[in-house]
């Protein structure tokens, strides 16, 4: 393998990293509750990581890093039978660019980010009962 195939090896590898951070602390009486925060990269025409798992009812940030020069892709979270319902549509932005988006807890299910211009980026959302 070469030093530059190795090179990106490792690079795919760190950005397929999962990145859940649960927010410091517990809530304490009266306060809102510890959110998420997911990073969902964007990079060779693919998103990473290929899922995350967390509890319901938190609340999230989506940190998206599009890392595709050149490239637009959207950010849709999808839901539902058939993961027909678009609970979140942001509109495509050319890379590199870093957004975060905001979302409320949702409930128990199985959720899907999509990308509304590469069918094929997605990155399955797995939301426990707790």
């Amino acid at each position: 393998m070469s030093q530059h195939s190795r090179s990106r090896s490792i690079s795919i590898a760190l950005a397929a990293t999962l990145v859940v951070v649960a927010c410091a602390g517990a809530p304490s009486p009266g306060s809102a509750p510890a959110g998420v925060i997911l990073t969902l990269t964007a990079a060779d025409i693919a998103y990473q990581p290929a899922s995350f798992s967390i509890a319901a009812g938190l609340p999230i940030l989506v940190e998206f890093d599009h890392r595709d020069a050149g490239v637009p892709h959207g950010l849709s979270l999808l839901a539902g039978p058939n993961l027909a319902q678009v609970i979140v549509a942001e509109e495509p932005v050319v890379g590199p660019v870093q957004r975060q988006y905001p979302i409320e807890g949702l409930v128990a299910g199985h959720y899907r980010f999509s990308c509304v211009v590469h069918p094929n980026m997605v990155s399955d959302l797995l939301v426990g009962a707790d």
